[in-house]
Parts: C-alpha cells; structure tokens; sequence
C-alpha cells in the first residue's frame, strides 16, 4: 500500500474541464431515483413496506444534490464551470489554506468553493467530473488534481452508500452497504484528524497530500467496487457476492486489500447466509427480496405430477435459480461461489425438511455445533475445507437421517418398508393365491361390462383378506380401498411402451393417465374381466415420492406379465386334466388325441418355465438385493435411485423391455387360451350329451345311467378327435406355436451373446463407477441410462452430497441389478429349457421324456 496515488504523470498540468478518474460509476449519479412526490414502496410477497416521501425529496439527506447542484451548469465535453469565488488576488498562502479547508470539507461529501462538481455525459450514465476553479497557482492547482481522484471516491462512496441502503434493494446490497458505510466512517474520523491539524495550521497540501496516500487506496478500493457493481445490469446478491470473491482473489500479494475486501465479504455474506442456516435447520425460505439460491414455486401442490407420472413437488417445488445475464435467464446457476460445488446438496436439505414439515411433523433441531459453523468465513477448517462447507453436509446428514426416520418409522407417514412389501404382494405376486381366488370367481370369466367397478372393487377385497397375504405382517398399512383394479383395454406391449416412453420422459403415467403415449386397443366384449384386470394402489404422501405413478406403471407391467402367465398356465392346467379322459378311448383314437396332449404338454412347460424364470430368477434376487441396499441408504435420493434402479432391472432382466419377445411370448399364451377354448367346448357338449342321454333313459338304475355316460363321452371325444377340420386347425396351431417357439429361442440366444460380449465392459464400467450396461433390443436400450433416473435433479444432489448415494450413482447398475454372471447363467438356462420344449413336439419318446415330472 506504499504508493503515491494516484500517480502524478497521469494528471495534466491545468483542467481545463471536468474531468473523471474511475473506470466508472456505474448508475449512481444517473439521475435523481424517483420522484420526490412519491412514496417508495417495496411488495414482499403479501406484505408491504413503505418509505417516507421525504427519504427521496431532501437532496441533501439523499446525496442527490450531486446531480441537482449548481442547478446552472451543464457539463459537456470542453464545457466550463459556473462563476464561483476568485483567490487570483489572494497570496499563494492564503490560497493554500483556503484550498485545504475546502478539500477538508469533500473529503466530508460536501459542496466545495474551489473544487467543484458537474455532470459529464457518459457513453451509459452520465457521470461525475471535478474540476478546480478560481485557483491562478499553478502549484496549488497541480497538488489539488492530485486529489481529485480522491474527491471522486469520496462522492461515490457516499453515493453508494446512499442508494444501496434503502429498502428496495436486496438484504445482500444493503449489508454491503453498512459495511462500507463503517468504512466511510473511518475514513471521516482521519478527515477529522486532519481538520485538528489543520485548525493548528499544521496541514498544508504538500502534507495533506502525504497523509491521504494509504487511506486514499483504501478509498479506491471502495469506489471501484461501488462503480463495478452499479455497473452491471440484474447484479443479483450472489452475483454481488461473487464480485466482491473476485476482487479479492485479484489482490494476491496486497495483504491489507485483502483484508479489506474479506471484512466486506464477510458483512455482505451474513444475511445470505441467515436464509442459508434457515433452510438447511428448518427447511423455511425467508427469502423477500428473492436473492437466495433456491426459489420456490408455489403453484406446485403435493397433488401436482408432471407429464410422466413423477410428484412434481419433489422435482419442481424447490429448484436451483437461473441466472438472469443481459436480460435473459442462462443455463448457469445463481450460486455464490463458494458454494457452488455444495449448492446440490443445499436444495436436498431443504426439500428433506420440507418433506417433514409436509407430514405435519416438527423439524428435528440441527446441533448446535453445526449452526455455528454456518458462517461464512475464508479460513479452512480441520478437513481443509471452510467451515460452512463441513456444516452443510452435517445438515445435510442429520437432515437424511430425520427424513429416513419418518419414512421407515412405524408413524402413519412411514413404513416404505411395508409398503414395498405390500407391493411385492400385490404386483410381484410373491403369495400367488391371491390370483388363484380371484380366478376361481366366476364373475372374473364375465365380459368386461358385466362387472361394475364397485363388484371389482368388493372381489379384490374379499381375495385378499381370504388369501396368505391378510397374514402377512406388512400388510396393515394397506386401508380399506387403498388396492384396486381397473380395466385396462390396452395390451402387454402396450403398456410396455408406455412404460419404457415414461422413462424417456415423454407424455407418460400411469394405466389409465397414459392414453397420450399409444392409443387404447378397441373394447372387446369378449374379453374377461381377468384379462382386462390391472391392479392400482392409492399411496399416500410422502410413499407416493418413492412410489408414484410414473414407477406404478412399472409394477403394474410385471404384475400384467405374471397375471397372463398365471393364467395362461391354470387353463393349461385344467384342460390336461380335462383330456385326463382319453386314456380310456381305443388305441387309434388315442393316437389321434397325442398330438393335442404333446401340444398342451409342450405349452405347459413353456409358459411354466418363462414364470420360473420371471419370478424365481429374475424377481426375487432382485428384491432381496433391494432390501439389503435399502437397509444401508443413506438419505432419501438414494432410497428413490435404488428404487427405481430395481424396477429397470425388473423390466430388463424379465424381457419386457424386448418387444420381439414380448410380442412371441403373448403369441404363445394366446395359442394357450386357443387350446383351452377347444377343450372346454369339448367338455361343453359331453356335459350336454351326458344331460340329454340320462332325460332319455329317467328308468335305468344310476350306476347304468353313469355307464352310459362315460360311454357317450367317450363318443364324442373319439368324435371329436376325427374332426378333420379340427385336426387341421391344431395342426395349424402345432407348426404357428413351434415357429413361434423357436423365434423366441433364436432371439434369446442372440440376446444372450449379445449381453455375454458387453459383460467385461459393463463390468469394467461398474468397477470404475460408471454404471453397467444397457438392455438390447428396439426397447431395450431406452433402459440404458435410467436406473438413477429419480425426479429431485437425478441423483445430483445426492452424488454431490457425497455420502452413499454418491457411490449409488455410480457403480448402482453394477451392484444392485445382479450379479452379472448370475444373470447370464439364468438366461443360458432358460434358453436350454425352451430349446427342450422346441422339441417336445418332435416324437413320443422324446416328448414323453421332456414331460414334467407332475404329468
């Protein structure tokens, strides 16, 4: 700080006219800030403050005298001063001391006799010029320009305190300004020791001169700051924070400007940081002038969802805000710099205790140690980061922890545990007698418009307090009315599609909120209740983040897979038993009646085997990895990545995701249903031929009247069996399902090799926290990027928080969606189990061979 300042060759010998030294001055001496008449009012949400009319009509209490004084002047390029004092005739030490007196009295902020102000027009704003008048002494003259910058700081100073310090400006600005303000009047207590001197007549120019240099850099300093700020249009708070940041990272080296700079950082940082230690401890945005780094939009209720089906409260509510820059909103953030690289972590923490306070339960109180180190502060702490850096993330945990505790709590807010558990029950049909007793309702086999929604309702009701999952301990969190059903038109592919849209973020949600993703199949009446049946649960607030529509559409995917192949193989099952009967028809006739036993034995173990691998292989370790990793979360982004992780690995690893096989597969059930259909005719006119044989013999003893039955149905199967037509149709429906068959085989072992060359890959990728390998297939590959697709900002916050959802984003796909080889040697498996029911068709002896143990 040892200079002369500023330095003498700058300056010209005589001014000639007003003359500026800053770089600029921004707005401050633009123009008067509003009419004098006027009351200054400030809205704040619903309230208002008002400032007298008098704060902006006295010129001299607001500084706006320097625009308004001499009121006779107008300054342009080369213009000169009004008339004012001569000292021509003076002696040179009379005009000394007339020219400290005057300095002594800017330096105050006040009007001067000699040195003089006027408005010079400026390429923006118009700006402040000083000029010396009525001095003949070229000396003095010279000594006094070497203060004008001086002058200049002063009035901007004064100026910015003036402007920055009312109401309408944010709590960030006006902080500065008392800062500055405590500065200025430092700056006024040497003026006042100089003014002593002075008196004494000990102060000269020359002397004046020497005592001014260090406090005149410090006064620089602040002028500069002052003008680069009103210089720049929509400086925001954090903007403002980031200016003072910059400056006094320019100043390496300069201790004292450093200093300086920190002590104005720190009084300017302490109401951003008031808002900050409010929303990380208790969740509130007080937040009036909208300069904190988090907005609220209160349009969004926790009602609200977004096109795809997730809570738009969670992702929306709060949000990080846009920088403003020339006008317009950037990409960037609105975040001070020191706390960019925490800024995540600061949203989450304050949705966590939102979250709570939305539940109508009391915010858990932050420590008392990590609200003091929310401060901002330049020292590093023990963990060689600042102090306030260490607290937001110890807000952030406590934070995690209360809302963890809530939602796995035994409160009626929690229990996601338990209502996971529900889920499985109900969708992933862990206990599967609750399909089993509603298959077995004869209401269930009626067209669609013969089953009213309120008889749904009472039948699912009655199955599940009937069946093993009214046992189960989870289950009482499930009210009356909270499962239900709806009948949905739209086929297995097409839910998938709208499943696998809704994760690309296109218009989405849930069975019966998608009808934007693909259009509804056309209502059939022929179709059963059963087939059209797809269960949907009402979750409640706060299960409803972990579980929304946009994820119920997932379970109810898996549960429409499961449900048609349950079906598929209970109608297998009762028409086997039905052609239990033929064994008693004569060889030629049983011969006839093999290809229609090969055929049900063949589906049989097909569908068999693909609901062995959904369920057993697929499902269940996939759930009780996520159970394990729940167990451990840590906050609750990372319950919403695990979540969701497993359910794309639910779709992937059950080929839902492969449109080809899925098409194949519904090919086969359909072919199922088609066999079924045959043999329930059958038995149809053997019961009628029975009924009419026994009301034409009403004599005959019973067990003659039994006799003749048999032998009647005997009749007809062996009747039956020589249909040519209908020999013809099962032939047809022999070679669709053996192509179709070995299709599904042939795309399963061109996915398995495909999967087999990605696993080193995927496997390196998941070891160095990238993140495992996509789905193949037209559908498939829509999966690859999804699993910690959750709706707070995508996992940012929690990898930024740098606990364990951080290590959840990374190698998440790698260890929560199996063990690699595990899966692969499922789908091997699999692929060698169908290639054996491929050719279950070929031969009696093989076919006999390859039949389940239980035919």
């Amino acid at each position: 700080m040892q200079q002369v300042w500023p330095p003498a060759a700058v300056l010209p010998a005589v001014c000639k006219a007003p003359k500026t030294y800053l770089q600029t001055t921004g707005d401050l001496f633009a123009a008067p800030d509003q009419d004098t008449e006027d009351k200054l009012v400030v809205k704040m949400g619903s309230a208002q403050l008002v400032s007298p009319a008098w704060n902006q009509s006295r010129p001299w209490l607001t500084g706006s005298w320097l625009m308004q004084y001499p009121a006779d002047y107008v300054a342009e390029a080369g213009g000169s001063a009004a008339p004012g004092v001569d000292l021509s005739a003076a002696a040179p030490s009379e005009q000394e001391a007339a020219l400290v007196a005057d300095l002594l009295g800017v330096f105050m902020g006040q009007v001067g006799e000699y040195v003089v102000h006027a408005m010079v027009e400026g390429p923006k704003w118009q700006r402040l010029g000083l000029q010396v008048k009525g001095v003949t002494e070229p000396s003095l003259v010279e000594q006094v320009e070497r203060l004008l910058p001086l002058c200049e700081c002063v009035y901007t100073v004064k100026r910015f305190v003036e402007t920055r310090s009312r109401i309408d400006h944010p709590k960030v600005a006006q902080a500065l300004a008392a800062a500055v303000r405590e500065l200025q009047r430092e700056w006024w207590l040497v003026v006042v020791q100089l003014d002593h001197l002075q008196r004494l007549g000990q102060l000269s120019l020359a002397s004046l001169l020497y005592y001014c240099r260090e406090p005149a850099a410090s006064m620089q300093m602040l002028a500069s700051i002052a003008g680069e700020a009103a210089d720049q249009d929509a400086l925001t708070s954090a903007g403002l924070l980031n200016l003072l940041l910059a400056k006094q990272r320019s100043l390496a080296g300069d201790r004292p400007g450093q200093v300086l700079l920190g002590r104005l950082l720190e009084a300017a940082a302490e109401p951003y940081f008031g808002i900050l230690e409010k929303w990380l401890t208790r969740g509130e945005l007080d937040d009036p002038y909208h300069e904190f780094m988090v907005k609220e939009d209160a349009d969004v209720s926790l009602d609200s969802i977004t096109p795809d089906g997730q809570p738009r409260y969670w992702s929306q509510r709060y949000r990080l805000r846009g920088a403003v820059t020339a006008g317009s909103r950037s990409s960037q953030h609105d975040v001070p710099e020191f706390l960019n690289s925490s800024k995540e972590a600061i949203v989450v923490t304050g949705k966590y205790l939102n979250v709570i306070r939305q539940c109508g339960q009391p915010v858990p109180p932050c420590p008392a140690s990590t609200v003091a180190k929310l401060r901002y502060s330049a020292a590093a702490g023990d963990s060689g980061s600042p102090p306030f850096l260490q607290g937001i993330q110890e807000a952030l945990a406590a934070a995690a922890g209360a809302l963890l505790q809530l939602m796995c709590g035994p409160g009626p807010q929690g229990r996601l545990l338990s209502w996971l558990h529900c889920l499985k029950h109900f969708f992933l049909m862990d206990q599967g007698d609750l399909l089993v007793h509603l298959m077995e309702q004869p209401e269930m086999q009626e067209p669609h418009g013969g089953l009213p929604p309120h008889q749904l309702q009472g039948l699912l009701d009655a199955a599940m307090r009937s069946s093993s999952v009214a046992a189960s301990p989870h289950i009482d969190v499930v009210g009356e009315g909270v499962l239900g059903g709806i009948m949905e038109h739209r086929s297995l592919l097409q839910l998938v599609m709208a499943a696998t849209c809704s994760m690309d973020g296109l218009d989405g949600g849930a069975a019966g909120g998608a009808a934007g993703i693909l259009p509804k199949a056309a209502s059939d009446s022929t179709q059963s209740s059963l087939e059209l049946l797809l269960l949907t649960v009402n979750l409640s607030w706060p299960i409803s983040l972990v579980v929304s529509k946009r994820q119920l559409l997932h379970y109810q995917v898996i549960f429409k897979q499961l449900l048609s192949l349950k079906w598929a193989e209970r109608d297998l099952g009762l028409a086997w038993q039905s052609m239990r009967a033929t064994k008693r028809l004569t060889g030629e006739d049983q011969a006839r009646w093999r290809s229609w036993h090969m055929l049900c034995s063949q589906l049989t173990y097909v569908v068999g085997e693909v609901l062995r691998f959904s369920s057993i292989d697929v499902l269940e370790p996939l759930w009780g990895e996520l159970e394990a990793r729940l167990l451990q979360a840590g906050n609750m982004d990372e319950v919403i990545c695990l979540h969701n992780a497993f359910l794309s690995a639910a779709l992937q690893h059950c080929l839902l995701t492969e449109s080809h096989m899925v098409r194949n597969i519904s090919v086969l059930l359909q072919a199922a249903h088609a066999l079924t259909k045959e043999v329930a005719g059958l038995n149809e006119i053997s019961t009628a031929a029975s009924s009419s044989s026994s009301n034409r013999r009403p004599g005959q003893p019973q067990q003659q009247q039994q006799q003749q039955q048999r032998v009647d149905g005997l009749l007809i199967m062996s009747k039956f069996c020589r249909d040519e037509q209908r020999q013809a149709q099962l032939k047809a429906l022999q070679d669709r399902v053996s192509d179709v068959l070995q299709r599904l085989v042939r795309d399963l072992n061109m996915h398995y090799q495909a999967l087999l060359t990605a696993a080193p890959a995927a496997g390196a990728a998941a070891a160095a926290g990238v993140g495992g390998s996509a789905g193949v297939g037209s559908l498939g590959g829509r999966l690859a990027g999804l699993a910690l697709d959750g709706g707070w900002g995508s996992g940012g916050g929690a990898a930024a928080a740098g606990g364990p959802a951080a290590a959840a984003g990374g190698g998440l796909r790698g260890s929560l969606l199996g063990d690699s080889s595990r899966d692969l040697a499922s789908l091997h498996n699999l692929i060698q189990r169908l290639e054996v029911g491929c050719h279950m068709a070929g031969g009696a002896g093989r076919q006999q061979q390859a039949w389940p143990a239980a035919y």
